[in-house]
């Protein structure tokens, strides 16, 4: 009922980052997806450490090298930070 004042919730609370990236299975899919979380990151145009910390964790669970997901931040960073 789209009436409901209740949140809906697709994934349990107990879901790992692991399990999460598990969801991507394409290497597409995975960059994708960590772009998206960087450029959220970005959205108040600072990126906090905290931040980083948390892109460079989901990217080692996909897979994807520290200095791959450092290029894609600078990348971000030259996009979104004027």
């Amino acid at each position: 009922d789209l009436s409901s004042t209740e949140p809906v919730q697709f994934l349990p609370d107990s879901v790992s980052i692991q399990e999460l990236c598990n969801m991507f299975s394409s290497s597409k899919s995975k960059v994708s997806a960590l772009m998206e979380l960087i450029g959220v990151g970005f959205v108040d145009g600072k990126f906090a450490h905290e931040e980083k910390e948390i892109i460079y964790q989901i990217a080692e669970a996909m897979g994807i090298s520290k200095e791959e997901t450092t290029m894609y931040i600078d990348w971000a960073k030259r996009v979104y930070v004027n």
